[in-house]
């Protein structure tokens, strides 16, 4: 853990973001990279983008974590070959706008979270990008019948835990490529995001995360900011944060056209919901961003916890991954890091 804040929202010099991305297989490695896309490395403001490779180890061999910038020697199973190459192309093509760094751990699955957290406070890593549990089956978009990664699900609750910086969770619930979907030419569709805005500091940190997003030639973002009527169950501190924010998201962003921003007045967490429904049914959403769930007025969320399911992507989150809410958009769920004195760290699940 750190005292120092490792966030997007804190970070002022953007060619000094650094992003970790975990992958498992072929398919989080092409989604996740296709979002990486979309944060919009460019020329002028380059990312270092660290990448681990994450492994079960089974039986009773001896852990290893392989720094592959330093290491001849390389760990190979079934799918292996493929991922390296990919990677290695991945970054050629774009050698001008990032750096890669790529790790291999290889571990058991309740202690994967520690080498991504260590991996992430040495390299001092601003945001880690993290599979969901689950993988949609080919050109499917309905999460109750996608297939489970074994393990994720705690490897990720408990780097929420312990993360010494922001943290996402990205649920693709589309079988795109990674070369199709993050395409920059004239002739490509325009993408819509669109970041549900419910207050807090991962509400906070999804829209820095948005703001560079929008700067991507191919997307357009549309900002929903929810409000409880009457300021019902609103924490000052939190509200005049969360207007800071906005007014400088909005300042940013006012003449842009690919830009569209709302705001919707809720009194329960019933309301909160029949909202994102009428965007699903209005637009063709490709994105929904969202915090995971601190700071959040318990008012937009009244008597919506029954519904949960995956607490790693919170009440909000789980929804939109719901097969009853019917988008073919995937999801990203953030958390801004939570600094060693805000928090009472509890026993790591498994």
């Amino acid at each position: 853990m750190t005292n120092k804040k490792r966030t997007i929202q804190h970070t002022t010099d953007v060619s000094k973001l650094r992003l970790m991305a975990c992958i498992y297989d072929q398919e989080s490695m092409a989604s996740l990279f296709s979002l990486l896309d979309f944060v919009n490395p460019t020329t002028n403001n380059p990312f270092t983008i660290f990448v681990i490779h994450l492994i079960e180890l089974l039986g009773r061999a001896t852990p290893m974590f392989i720094d592959h910038m330093k290491e001849i020697g390389e760990y190979w199973d079934n799918n292996n070959v493929a991922i390296h190459k990919s990677i290695k192309l991945y970054e050629k093509d774009r050698m001008n706008c990032i750096t890669m760094n790529l790790f291999t751990s290889v571990t058991p699955n309740r202690t994967m979270y520690q080498d991504i957290c260590e991996s992430a406070l040495l390299n001092k890593v601003r945001f880690i990008i993290l599979p969901f549990h689950k993988k949609c089956i080919k050109d499917g978009n309905d999460f109750s019948s996608a297939i489970l990664r074994p393990g994720v699900q705690s490897t990720n609750a408990n780097t929420l835990i312990h993360a010494p910086c922001s943290v996402g969770i990205y649920a693709c619930k589309n079988a795109a490529t990674w070369e199709t979907f993050s395409c920059r030419s004239n002739q490509c569709t325009r993408r819509q995001f669109v970041l549900l805005f419910l207050g807090g500091p991962d509400a906070r940190e999804a829209l820095a995360l948005a703001s560079h997003m929008v700067e991507h030639p191919d997307v357009s973002l549309i900002v929903v900011r929810f409000l409880a009527n009457e300021q019902r169950g609103d924490i000052k501190s939190e509200r005049k944060m969360d207007d800071g924010v906005i007014t400088w998201f909005w300042v940013k962003n006012e003449r842009n056209e690919k830009v569209v921003y709302r705001e919707v007045v809720v009194n329960n967490g019933f309301e909160t919901v029949s909202a994102i429904q009428s965007l699903n049914t209005s637009a063709s959403i490709d994105l929904w961003i969202v915090g995971r769930e601190n700071g959040i007025n318990l008012t937009l969320l009244e008597e919506l916890s029954e519904w949960s399911e995956n607490s790693e992507l919170g009440l909000i989150g789980d929804f939109l991954v719901l097969a009853d809410f019917n988008t073919s958009g995937s999801v990203l769920v953030v958390q801004q890091q939570v600094l060693r004195n805000e928090r009472v760290v509890p026993l790591a699940c498994y």
